[in-house]
């Protein structure tokens, strides 16, 4: 039997922030078929609230709707957290079928411009509003055999290339999930190196403008069987996580 490995990351909560949007990337999203996922969303200030729109798009890039609990079935969802605050989304895992994709989460902004409330009768800005960390953690869960969980954190969206830690030996396997955070279609060069840093694989995958790929590495790549490492994906082209 197979050994998941387990993703994990800190959260810290800073009482005041330069306000500007801030663009997040979870690569891996997924629901149905004895999954399911739930997005934490952490409000990084002690002091201002956070608004988080979250866009949802499957494996061609194309948006793709889940089934939140409290959400129902969107691929657009728009949240607002309160200073220090946190939220949970859940999917409903009720599907028969698995479907896989990714999501982005903008949150923060600056003070807006300023404008007449007649209620008031002031000029007033709309407030600024806090940028928020996110993770997602997964489960699987079927009749007659140990639940599996992982939790993995959120990205900036602006990454060229990203690297990962392998291990496909002693019955554990390493899974990838890489996701072209732009609407061009991205040229991908996958490079597995051994821990002394020397290349033993190479090759190249096309991803479609906000495309999503997900795969075990022994499957996807036969040469990391048995293997360790590290295994990075780079492109010139677009934007990945």
């Amino acid at each position: 039997m197979r050994a998941p490995w387990l993703v994990a990351f800190l959260l810290s909560l800073s009482p005041a922030l330069a306000q500007q949007e801030e663009r997040a990337i979870v690569p891996q999203f997924a629901d149905g078929g004895g999954w399911k996922s739930r997005l934490i969303l952490v409000n990084r200030s002690l002091k201002l609230s956070a608004k988080a729109l979250l866009n949802l798009y499957g494996q061609t890039g194309q948006p793709l709707a889940f089934s939140i609990l409290s959400g129902g079935l969107v691929s657009r969802l728009e949240r607002t957290i309160p200073p220090g605050g946190s939220l949970v989304l859940e999917t409903a895992a009720s599907q028969a079928d698995v479907q896989t994709g990714w999501v982005e989460i903008r949150s923060g902004s600056p003070a807006g411009d300023e404008s007449y409330d007649p209620g008031s009768n002031t000029v007033v800005a709309s407030p600024a509003t806090s940028p928020v960390n996110a993770f997602v953690t997964f489960r699987h869960r079927v009749m007659g055999r140990p639940d599996f969980e992982a939790s993995v954190a959120s990205l900036p969206a602006e990454t060229r290339s990203v690297a990962f830690a392998l291990d496909n030996t002693e019955n554990y396997v390493t899974s990838v999930a890489v996701a072209n955070t732009q609407p061009v279609q991205a040229a991908v060069t996958v490079t597995f190196r051994s821990p002394n840093g020397a290349v033993f694989h190479n090759e190249q995958i096309n991803l479609d403008g906000r495309g999503h790929a997900s795969f075990e590495t022994i499957n996807r790549f036969q040469a990391s069987r048995n293997l360790r490492g590290t295994v990075e994906f780079a492109t010139s082209t677009g934007r990945l996580d």
